[in-house]
């Protein structure tokens, strides 16, 4: 039988790519120009490319704002605003517990997906903390079908940019962020790969128990 992970494994492992900003940098690659045309004339913006970038820099600035709050628990409520307005909580849900989606009634589908958005903000309140920092402008490093990756980097003084890229999805409404890479780290296969595993040993349930857990805690240090 294999052991139970320990809470400050999960939590480690919950908070390592939000975390990463603060603890390991490595240097920023800029997404490729896109050839100009060979007349020389600008080319015609495209309106989704122009969209999901916007998306990014509007979560981008979210942070940047909330960062500035020297309280946590001020931080919260704008940050919630923004992952409820600007990502996919229900598709990073279905991502996330892919292999067992299929078995989870609504109602559990439903509790998952909002114990995932509230980890989310806490843990984006918890560790990005007020610095003076910046975000380079979101670029759009390639779109496949109604996927499209953005690419951007935190800016430091005196410290090497953290590469971020955002992999957007297209909804109803317009394009949404399903899952963030930082410094080559993906959140969204982190995540899947933990709670994934966890449900199969021990139950759908014991997961919930555990993330409940992880937001009590949490909470604890934000407030």
């Amino acid at each position: 039988m294999m052991a139970k992970t320990s809470l400050p494994s999960r939590r480690l492992l919950l908070g390592a790519v939000l975390g990463l900003w603060l603890v390991y940098a490595t240097p920023s690659v800029s997404a490729p120009s896109p050839s100009a045309p060979a007349d020389g004339a600008a080319a015609a913006p495209d309106d989704n490319a122009v969209a999901a970038t916007q998306v990014v820099e509007s979560f981008q600035s979210a942070l940047i704002r909330a960062a500035a709050e020297a309280q946590c628990a001020a931080r919260v409520a704008p940050l919630s605003a923004a992952v409820a307005e600007l990502f996919d909580i229900p598709g990073i849900a279905r991502q996330v517990l892919r292999r067992q989606w299929g078995t989870l009634d609504p109602s559990a589908r439903r509790r998952f997906a909002a114990a995932l958005q509230e980890l989310t903000v806490l843990g984006f309140a918890t560790r990005f903390t007020a610095r003076a920092a910046v975000f380079s402008p979101a670029e759009v490093q390639r779109r496949q079908g109604d996927r499209i990756l953005v690419n951007s980097a935190l800016q430091r003084p005196d410290d090497a940019p953290v590469r971020f890229s955002y992999l957007l999805a297209a909804r109803n409404d317009g394009w949404a962020i399903q899952n963030v890479v930082v410094a080559g780290v993906s959140e969204l296969s982190l995540r899947s790969a933990q709670y994934g595993d966890l449900v199969e040993r021990e139950g759908f349930d014991a997961l919930m128990g555990r993330m409940n857990e992880e937001i009590k805690e949490t909470r604890a240090l934000c407030e």
